[in-house]
C-alpha cells in the first residue's frame, strides 16, 4: 500500500534508440569525419573518435610541429620515411610516396566532411553561413602567414622591380615572374604545388629562374612578346 506522502515519479516518454544515437553523435572526427559522441569528461577537448584516428592525425602533425626533434632528425639523416621507416629514394620529401598518398587522401576526406557539415576545414570549429570554408580566426592566421612568407621571398629576390627603368618601390604592386616565360608549364606541372608561388619558393630554398616585377611590367612582358615596354616597345601590327 502506497503512503499518501510518497510522490509519484514523473513518466518519461519513450524515445526511439536511433533518435538518441543521433542526438549523441553530434561532433565530427577531425581525422575520418565520422560523427561520434565525445567522452563525458572530455567534451570540450575531444576531437577524435578513437585512438587510431588520434595517432593517424598526430603522426602527420608531429612532423610539422616538431621538425627539429631527435626522432625526426634521426630518420631524416638516415633517409627513412617518418611514417613507415622505409628508405627514401630522394631527400626532397620526408615520407615515401605510399604514405604521402595516404596522408593526402585522409586530408581530402577530412576537408570534405568538414565542408559538408559547415565546419571550418582547418580547425573544425563552428562558422557562420556567410563565411567561406575557413572561420574568421583561421582566415586571419592564414593571411598573417601569407604576408610573412611573401615578405621573406621578396627580400631574398632583391625587394625591388627587376626592370631597370621602373621606379616602383611599393611592395604591394610586386609579383613573382618566371624569367624564361615558362609560368604556364610550371603551373600545369603536378610537382610540389607550384600554384602557391611564395610557399613553393621558400620550400625549395629560393631556386633560380624567378624575379620580382611590378604588375605593370609583368603584364607588359606578356603583351609585348616577353620584353617589358619600358625597355623596348614592339612595333604595332
Amino acid at each position: 500500500m502506497v503512503s499518501e506522502n510518497s510522490e509519484q515519479a514523473p513518466q518519461v516518454p519513450e524515445v526511439h534508440e536511433s533518435v538518441l544515437e543521433q542526438g549523441k553523435k553530434n561532433r565530427p572526427c577531425e581525422n575520418c569525419g565520422k560523427l561520434f559522441s565525445p567522452n563525458r569528461r572530455h567534451v570540450k577537448r575531444q576531437r577524435f573518435c578513437s585512438g587510431t584516428c588520434w595517432q593517424a592525425a598526430y603522426r602527420g602533425r608531429g612532423r610539422a610541429r616538431a621538425a627539429d626533434s631527435r626522432y625526426i632528425l634521426k630518420r631524416r639523416k638516415a633517409m627513412l620515411c617518418l611514417s613507415c621507416k622505409k628508405p627514401l629514394l630522394s631527400n626532397e620529401h620526408v615520407d615515401c610516396p605510399a604514405c604521402r598518398r595516404k596522408n593526402l587522401e585522409r586530408e581530402k576526406r577530412r576537408y570534405l566532411s568538414r565542408k559538408i557539415s559547415r565546419h571550418c576545414v582547418r580547425c573544425g570549429g563552428q562558422k557562420t553561413f556567410e563565411e567561406t570554408v575557413l572561420c574568421a580566426e583561421c582566415k586571419r592566421t592564414a593571411r598573417r602567414y601569407y604576408d610573412k612568407i611573401r615578405k621573406m621571398v621578396l627580400q631574398h629576390y632583391g625587394g625591388k622591380c627587376a626592370c631597370p627603368p621602373c621606379k616602383e618601390t611599393n611592395s604591394n604592386f610586386f609579383t613573382m615572374d618566371h624569367v624564361n616565360n615558362d609560368g604556364a608549364a610550371h603551373r600545369k606541372s603536378k610537382s610540389d604545388n607550384p600554384t602557391r608561388i611564395y610557399a613553393y619558393l621558400k620550400r625549395n630554398n629560393y631556386p633560380g629562374g624567378f624575379q620580382i616585377l611590378c604588375y605593370n611590367c609583368n603584364l607588359g612582358r606578356a603583351q609585348n612578346g616577353g620584353i617589358c615596354p619600358h625597355v623596348s616597345s614592339k612595333s604595332p601590327v
